[in-house]
């Protein structure tokens, strides 16, 4: 009788042992099949952030434009690149009006503006900057030989909505304002006598002091760099949610800078540091 009790109470021990090893190996195979749809999840977010959507203007050279064949080229464009391949990302470059670039941003029609956006205050309220990834002066462009002016009445062309409009609209209260959409405008007019002067970012003016047309005009009077209108230099905006974005494009441009990829796009546009 004692041996049959033995038995039966050893049988019930071992059935007893393998379900508590069957239920472990069951929670095991739950939560191995939770981790790979948690890593799925997770690989598919990084597929879906590979792309980095840049807005440029592509009518801004040296910074921005269009070769013969439709291609975009510049400075601005070859630093996005840049900032891809570091990050290991594709880039898409989306064409924009100057005057749209940040509406269109905020409505998430692109992730990043990178078209020589100066960091100003104002703007600081709508955008989130990276660090500066280059800084450049104003100048009014004039007839060569000429010193001196008399500013009342002068008629001077200055893009749309930039920061170069709101600094004449303060401190040149005398002069005529004429707007453009795009800086190529504003040189059409300057050669056909509509305006006096134009007044932009140094760098893009000497892209057109460079031109058979521009070899009778001039850098005129002093540059500015009035951080009230000019800021501290610019920089590439995201969304002000988009902090992750920001920080990996700060460090793209520390890394491309270390590398000497930057001085190298740098003195393919310029002979001089920016």
């Amino acid at each position: 009788m004692k041996r049959l009790f033995y038995t039966v109470l050893l049988v019930l021990s071992f059935s007893l042992i393998s379900s508590c090893s069957d239920d472990k190996q069951t929670n095991n195979i739950k939560e191995n099949n939770s981790k790979i749809t948690a890593t799925e999840t997770t690989e598919s977010s990084r597929r879906n952030q590979q792309i980095i959507r840049f807005a440029v203007e592509g009518a801004y050279p040296p910074f921005s434009d269009h070769n013969k064949n439709g291609n975009l080229i510049g400075f601005d464009i070859e630093i996005a690149k840049a900032l891809c391949i570091e990050l290991d990302k594709e880039c898409k470059l989306i064409t924009q009006k100057w005057d749209k670039m940040i509406p269109e941003l905020l409505t998430n029609e692109y992730d990043a503006i990178v078209s020589s956006m100066s960091i100003t205050e104002k703007r600081k309220k709508k955008v989130l900057f990276t660090q500066a990834y280059y800084q450049s002066p104003a100048r009014f462009i004039y007839k060569k030989g000429v010193n001196e002016v008399k500013w009342k009445g002068m008629r001077i062309g200055v893009q749309k909505g930039a920061n170069f409009d709101r600094f004449l609209s303060s401190e040149f209260k005398e002069i005529k304002i004429k707007r453009y959409g795009v800086q190529g405008e504003a040189y059409q007019d300057l050669l056909a006598g509509k305006i006096d002067m134009v007044f932009a970012d140094a760098f893009v003016l000497l892209e057109f002091l460079n031109t058979e047309e521009g070899q009778v005009y001039d850098f005129f009077g002093e540059s500015y760099t009035n951080e009230k209108y000019f800021g501290k230099g610019l920089g590439i905006a995201v969304r002000k949610e988009n902090t992750g974005l920001r920080d990996q494009l700060n460090w793209a441009i520390d890394s491309i800078r270390k590398s000497g990829v930057y001085s190298k796009i740098r003195e393919s546009y310029f002979d001089f540091n920016i």
